[in-house]
């Protein structure tokens, strides 16, 4: 404003415009927050429009991009405004407002699309851990698991955090052999897991899961867990009794539905951006691929996928009621 090549951008550049109009009335500042606005939109709108089905960003990435992409621009636009006026400042006839504005839109544009680039690109990328131990798997997935708001599981049995310490001791030393160096961090990770979601769930913790009944129903009857058989009738009722105390005693956080479609791979999901697929090796479990942790904002599609299952299940199924009747009918009749 205090230059004539600034104000011939603000004169020439949106004339017209409701900008032009308020410029003449606000003090310095407001033009520069009206640039800033129609600035801001611009590559926001363009964001959302063009990459929303893709990665289904929330507004605060592009929107906080945008504004300093635009402080940045602006403060090179009004250097540019500056030196074009400096240069002609003896002879102001000589000066061309329409070149200075093209100059000025053409620099704010190309420095958008830059922004634009960068975004898209890093963006999209996919961060993957890989876990090869039982002690690799412990850490990554508390760490993963700490401070998560929403937990969508597909899982392959009844969850963890239903253990006894005594089944998942039992399970440790089935699975990798007695005096194994992986028993006891198999078992911190349990418990410590366990203790944290159960303490989550007590507080903001929301997790959903989804459990194919002819699986559940084959777990019971085989009572076989990955690596261990013949499991005692008294870990599995133990654990199916705390699954229903759950169920009932935190209908605001905890949510369950059983379906009959396929689920062929199991996973969880972890607040829409983290995806994990674990399977234990077994006995023989040193340096042995054993979980997968993506991060990455197409996960947003496998919540997709979670969504449409857990839909599909029939409105008079979904009862908490409904649930722990099915649960006892054709989980715990079989262990009698």
């Amino acid at each position: 404003k205090d230059t004539a090549g600034c104000r011939a951008f603000y004169r020439n550049f949106i004339v017209g415009d409701l900008k032009l109009l308020l410029s003449e009335y606000l003090s310095s500042i407001g033009p520069l927050l009206i640039t800033l606005l129609i600035d801001v939109a611009i590559p926001t709108i363009l964001w959302i429009t063009t990459f929303r089905t893709q990665t289904r960003l929330k507004l605060g990435a592009p929107l906080i991009t945008a504004i300093i992409t635009i402080l940045v621009g602006n403060g090179l636009l009004a250097y540019i405004c500056r030196f074009i006026s400096f240069i002609s400042i003896e002879n102001e006839s000589q000066q061309n407002p329409v070149v200075i504005s093209i100059v000025a839109f053409l620099t704010l544009t190309a420095l958008e699309g830059i922004a634009f680039f960068l975004i898209r690109k890093y963006s999209s990328k996919a961060l993957i851990k890989i876990s090869m131990s039982p002690n690799d798997y412990k850490e990554l997935i508390l760490a993963a698991e700490r401070n998560a708001k929403i937990i969508k599981l597909m899982p392959k049995r009844i969850h963890v955090m239903f253990k006894s310490p005594e089944f998942i001791t039992f399970l440790a030393e089935q699975r990798f052999g007695p005096g194994s160096e992986y028993i006891q961090p198999y078992i911190d990770e349990h418990i410590s897991r366990s203790s944290a979601l159960l303490q989550a769930l007590g507080h903001d913790l929301k997790m959903y899961e989804i459990h194919n009944k002819n699986e559940l129903i084959s777990y019971v009857q085989k009572r076989g867990h990955h690596g261990v058989s013949s499991i005692e009738k008294k870990h599995i009722i133990h654990m199916i009794n705390e699954w229903k105390r759950i169920i009932g005693q935190y209908p605001d956080n905890y949510f369950v539905r059983l379906t009959e479609e396929t689920i062929p791979l199991k996973y969880e999901l972890i607040d829409d951006k983290k995806l994990v697929m674990h399977e234990s090796v077994g006995t023989y479990s040193r340096d042995r691929f054993n979980a997968i942790f993506i991060e990455s904002p197409s996960i947003t599609q496998i919540s997709d996928d979670f969504a449409q299952i857990w839909e599909r299940v029939p409105a008079n199924e979904r009862s908490r009621e409904n649930i722990i009747k099915w649960i006892d009918d054709n989980l715990l009749t079989v262990l009698q």
